[in-house]
């Protein structure tokens, strides 16, 4: 087994074999999974010291897909992510 500062370093999350995904009630009866398509983030281990670690991710919110497409514009609207005005979800983690 490998010795925890051998963690240490920043890694870049890849899209291509990552998924941002969320699973919603829906009148407490059905499940909507939805995920969003466009995101970039990374995160950083310090092995001698693991309370020195961070993740940050930024989520395009307008990439919301549920495969229902009445269900993602309204989403995107002032009733819920209101994409104009926040287009970008910024996350920082420590």
């Amino acid at each position: 087994m490998s010795d925890l500062q051998d963690t240490t370093g920043t890694w870049k999350i890849d899209p291509t074999h990552t998924t941002l995904g969320f699973v919603a009630r829906h009148a407490m009866v059905a499940k909507v999974r939805g995920r969003f398509a466009e995101f970039e983030g990374s995160f950083t281990l310090d092995g001698k010291n693991p309370g020195a670690s961070s993740a940050e991710i930024t989520i395009k919110a307008a990439s919301v897909d549920t495969n229902t497409d009445a269900l993602d514009d309204h989403l995107r609207s002032a009733d819920f992510f209101d994409v104009e005005t926040y287009p970008e979800w910024n996350f920082v983690g420590t």
